[in-house]
Formats: C-alpha cells, sequence, structure tokens
C-alpha cells in the first residue's frame, strides 16, 4: 500500500502533535525538516543536516 502525500503529512502532524513531541520544539522542527527533505528527494547525510537544521 502506498501513502499518498495527504497521508503522509497527516502521519507527520499526528507525530508532531504527541504527548511526546508536543514539548519539544527542536524534535517537531526536526521531523518536519527530514520530511520535507525526503519529499524533494535530497541526500540527507549528517553533515548536511547539522549545517542546515541546526
Amino acid at each position: 500500500m502506498q501513502l499518498t502525500e495527504k497521508i503522509e503529512q497527516h502521519v507527520v502532524y499526528k507525530i508532531k502533535d504527541s504527548e511526546t513531541f508536543k514539548n519539544a520544539p527542536t524534535s517537531r522542527g526536526l521531523l518536519q525538516y527530514l520530511y520535507e527533505a525526503t519529499k524533494r528527494g535530497e541526500h540527507l547525510k549528517e553533515a548536511v543536516i547539522e549545517l542546515e537544521f541546526f
């Protein structure tokens, strides 16, 4: 089963709105960054994430 973009966005929203992520703005931002970068097909490496996100 392939997820549609709308379902993927909903899953990311639900995770970001969970009790675990609700009070963790850095983790919420990182999750959103990783999701968007993956959707754009970017090659994610630790150094790139560090420079672009942090």
